[in-house]
């Protein structure tokens, strides 16, 4: 499912809830009671939903559930807030006190999620404020981002106690019965993230084959899978270990053999960079595919996001009867760890492009749009985008500045 049909998905979940709650209760029609009705209904329905998106469903593209997944607890933490306070606006029997409690503790527990996860987790944009900022970030560094994807759960305490919140309010109304969708809403969710959880504590199906330091900071992992079902090239795919866990693009598959590529960053790839062959460790199936290669391609990738191109190029060297261009920006020489074979490729298969750029040493080069203005395929080509945020955003506003339309951006 694409972006547009899931919007019309999320536009539609509420109005069973709505039509249902004002065509049950008294005075149903009144003006604030609608109101009220419908901004608890969507903020109900979207954190329903928000725990259905968390399960990974294979029938939404991985890329377009995880931006949704990050935009619905904003909406639907702004329609707690204003459900909140239409609700003095209300005529509302006696009775309403302890759904109220409920209510707003339900409110305190998601704006207390919404801050830790915006601080934590989503901490991308600190890299759009003042260093002053940045660096006062950095003393909370010992807090670990698993740590906070494990405390992401507890946001199923504030859907229980919404739900407890809508059966206590309609008690109070005298309709129980009104109480009946959501508790299906959210029964709907539960079948879904529970066995989701599970998963987590799966037994380990993966044995490292080898772990190969290719340069100061990028490592190559392969893992002999013990089944045939397995993510396959392309394909995103999150790795477990003692808990903590991320997801990695499948760089080239062997049979039972995966390889993936990853730069040491961060806690849990410098975890990953010191396994040791015969180590186990769980691998998840695999989200999303490739694209179909009947048309030239650009692909423009930033340090360690190569390791989603080389799956691309991978997989359009079976058949390269269209022109493939690689742009491939890195910080240090030592980080073009692929440059020998991007060369050799080059030399076997004519319709292989490959420009590298190194950025903080030498001439300190970089791609600029008058270079990709002279890329004779620019208006006919599919063009993809792996890098960190703030250069894919810089990337991608130089593919349309040369009037490029096909332009996919992936960030890490």
């Amino acid at each position: 499912m694409n972006a547009k049909w899931l919007s019309f998905l999320i536009f539609l979940l509420p109005l069973p809830l709505i039509f249902w709650q004002i065509t049950t209760q008294d005075h149903g029609f009144a003006f604030w009671n609608v109101v009220t009705v419908s901004f608890g209904a969507i903020a109900y329905s979207y954190l329903c939903f928000i725990l259905f998106l968390g399960t990974r469903p294979r029938w939404i593209k991985y890329e377009v559930a995880q931006k949704f997944h990050r935009v619905l607890p904003i909406l639907a933490i702004a329609a707690i807030l204003l459900h909140s306070q239409t609700e003095d606006f209300v005529n509302n029997p006696h009775g309403l006190h302890g759904a109220g409690g409920y209510g707003e503790l339900s409110q305190n527990v998601f704006l207390i999620m919404g801050g830790l996860s915006i601080l934590f987790l989503a901490t991308k944009w600190l890299r759009y404020t003042p260093s002053i900022v940045q660096k006062f970030m950095k003393m909370f560094s010992f807090i670990h981002y698993d740590w906070m994807k494990w405390v992401h759960h507890l946001q199923i305490f504030g859907i229980i106690f919404m739900a407890i919140h809508v059966i206590l309010v309609n008690i109070a109304y005298n309709t129980p019965m009104t109480a009946v969708p959501y508790i299906v809403y959210f029964g709907v969710a539960l079948v879904f993230y529970i066995p989701f959880l599970l998963k987590k504590f799966a037994r380990r199906n993966a044995t490292v084959a080898s772990v190969t330091a290719l340069s100061s900071v990028m490592y190559e992992l392969k893992l002999h899978m013990n089944s045939k079902k397995h993510a396959q090239l392309g394909q995103a795919a999150w790795i477990r270990i003692n808990g903590m866990e991320h997801p990695f693009t499948i760089a080239d598959v062997n049979d039972d053999e995966v390889t993936i590529i990853f730069k040491k960053v961060g806690p849990f790839t410098k975890k990953m960079a010191q396994l040791q062959s015969g180590d186990r460790l769980y691998m998840t199936k695999g989200y999303g595919k490739l694209p179909k290669f009947e048309k030239p391609t650009i692909y423009i990738a930033g340090g360690s996001g190569i390791a989603v191109a080389m799956s691309y190029i991978k997989a359009w060297s079976k058949n390269p009867t269209q022109p493939f261009h690689l742009y491939w920006s890195v910080r240090k020489s030592d980080e073009l760890v692929y440059d020998r074979y991007f060369r050799q490729l080059q030399q076997t298969i004519p319709k292989f492009y490959y420009t590298p750029y190194v950025t903080q040493e030498g001439v300190c080069e970089r791609l600029t749009y008058k270079e990709l203005e002279q890329n004779l395929y620019l208006e006919q080509a599919q063009c993809f985008i792996c890098a960190s945020a703030k250069a894919s955003f810089a990337f991608e506003r130089m593919l349309h500045k040369v009037q490029a339309d096909d332009v996919h951006a992936e960030n890490f």
